[in-house]
């Protein structure tokens, strides 16, 4: 996760079994970043060492 003066947080890395092609599943985890504000959530996918896919997603974290 970074945040918006570019602190990078890691967040958590998990191994998952073996998926067929197409099959989706839907992973979570909790975080509490040091400080409020619009974080950027990186995301990750490989197979072994080779790089499958990579998403972002930005969030906010804090009281509204």
């Amino acid at each position: 996760m970074e945040s918006e003066d570019g602190d990078f947080q890691g967040i958590n890395t998990l191994q998952t079994d073996q998926m067929d092609p197409g099959t989706r599943e839907l992973y979570s985890t909790k975080v509490k970043p040091k400080e409020e504000g619009i974080h950027t959530v990186h995301v990750y996918l490989y197979d072994g060492v080779r790089r499958l896919g990579h998403e972002t997603d930005r969030v906010y974290v804090g009281e509204v």
